[in-house]
């Protein structure tokens, strides 16, 4: 799953190929990323093999920055520079402006990866960052990617320094588009397709791992939603969120999926009927609306319609209007369609009642 993510979904493939981009041009990068960024590791070794591959000399390298102490640059100079060299530094100048002047030391054959910054460590390291980017004078320099979570808050902007933020680049948008690409080899029609992938974008809370998992449950997930996300996050060793909160999720799929399912039908149900109807205008529903023409009429005043006998219709066309109307109040009362109602307006949708 981790491949399609990184590899296949637009926006997570461009926040990867940025930072390969970014430091292969070597500027030195500051990225953001949530708290647990899904397939992280995997994402990391996959920009080191893609700069391997664009150039076999530079290497990179990771500080896990973690209950660190020491001042960055005192850190870099005594990682990244032979003792000798250490001996050359004095005090007149920052750490960032020597190590600026040295075009013989280890520094300048890596790509630095310093992950697990504070937000007092990430201020101190992009103040010596700056500082270096500032003084840096050839193309033979260090370059660094200082990694920071969404708890920093926003990114300060350092000259040469490029800013690269998750979340202004990937969005529920790009969850959802997962989700489907997992689902295209589902032999079931379209509609199925993106309700189970509309279901397991909003459970998953853009969470990347859980939604493939999600996903890959299929029907399991459609029929029952809240065992299902229960279930598979036990498996993945995740906190499940509030009931009343997957709910709602559920809830708001089912109006953006099921609604227009509902208003198809309308349609479809007022043009077949549109003779009948037609010489019953105009009409006036319980709540005061008028309608002055055949596909203006709502649901629940066709029910009543038939329920009269002022509209003769077939009795299967009779059974899904009671249904449709009843599906529709159901969802205009924030409350969610059990399963058995969803498969039939799903069927509908997809032009018949095969599977």
């Amino acid at each position: 799953m981790e491949e399609i993510w990184w590899r296949q979904v637009t926006n997570a493939r461009k926040f990867r190929e940025e930072i390969q981009d970014e430091i292969f041009d070597l500027h030195s990068i500051v990225i953001q990323i949530p708290e647990k960024l899904q397939w992280y590791e995997e994402m990391q070794e996959m920009v080191r093999e893609e700069l391997h591959n664009r150039e076999s000399e530079r290497l990179l390298e990771r500080i896990d920055d973690s209950g660190e102490s020491m001042e960055p640059g005192e850190l870099v100079l005594r990682r990244y520079c032979k003792e000798e060299r250490q001996a050359d530094y004095r005090p007149s100048k920052t750490h960032g402006q020597f190590l600026a002047g040295c075009p013989d030391i280890v520094l300048n054959t890596r790509y630095i990866w310093v992950s697990n910054l504070s937000y007092e460590r990430y201020r101190s390291w992009l103040k010596f960052l700056a500082e270096y980017e500032r003084s840096v004078k050839s193309k033979s320099k260090g370059v660094f990617i200082l990694e920071v979570n969404e708890a920093v808050g926003a990114l300060r902007k350092e000259r040469g320094i490029h800013n690269i933020v998750w979340k202004d680049m990937v969005g529920r948008y790009d969850i959802t588009m997962f989700a489907l690409l997992l689902l295209s080899e589902w032999k079931k029609p379209d509609i199925y397709k993106q309700y189970v992938a509309e279901l397991a974008s909003a459970l998953s809370a853009d969470n990347a791992r859980l939604c493939g998992a999600l996903s890959a449950a299929r029907l399991e997930l459609a029929e029952n939603p809240q065992q299902c996300l229960e279930k598979q996050c036990e498996k993945l060793d995740f906190p499940p969120p509030p009931a009343e909160t997957s709910a709602k999720a559920v809830w708001e799929v089912q109006l953006k999926v099921l609604f227009p399912i509902t208003e198809q039908f309308r349609q479809q149900f007022t043009g077949r009927y549109g003779s009948q109807i037609e010489r019953l205008l105009p009409l006036q529903a319980v709540y005061g609306e008028v309608f002055d023409e055949p596909g203006t009429v709502e649901l629940g005043t066709l029910k009543y319609l038939c329920d009269l006998g002022k509209l003769v219709v077939t009795g299967e066309d009779l059974r899904r209007l009671v249904l449709f109307h009843k599906t529709r109040n159901i969802l205009a009362h924030l409350q969610t369609v059990d399963y058995t109602e969803v498969e039939e307006l799903l069927r509908f949708a997809a032009g018949g009642d095969k599977n």
